[in-house]
């Protein structure tokens, strides 16, 4: 019992809204700009989950990463000397 209304503490508590099921995971969308990319390798060492330097000289990469990977897209987009690196959310 509430000792200032004298109501069943249960009834002063909020009804939660019916369980939705979890959103899907969100992507998002990563390209290289190929005449602005120097193949400087500084991607791959930030993010060498995403980024692939071949020993044939090209940059491998995902079409979109997913959230456990973007935080570190981000920051080799950062990193970018020569500003290659563009990250789009997808929906």
């Amino acid at each position: 019992m509430d000792e200032h209304t004298r109501r069943p503490v249960a009834a002063t508590l909020p009804r939660l809204a019916a369980s939705q099921p979890p959103a899907p995971p969100r992507r998002t969308a990563l390209s290289v700009d190929a005449n602005h990319c120097a193949l400087y390798g500084l991607c791959e060492q930030e993010a060498p989950d995403v980024f692939t330097l071949g020993v044939d000289g090209r940059l491998r990469y995902p079409p979109a990463v997913d959230a456990e990977r973007v935080a570190a897209a981000r920051q080799a987009a950062r990193l970018c000397p020569m500003r290659a690196i563009s990250l789009r959310d997808q929906p």
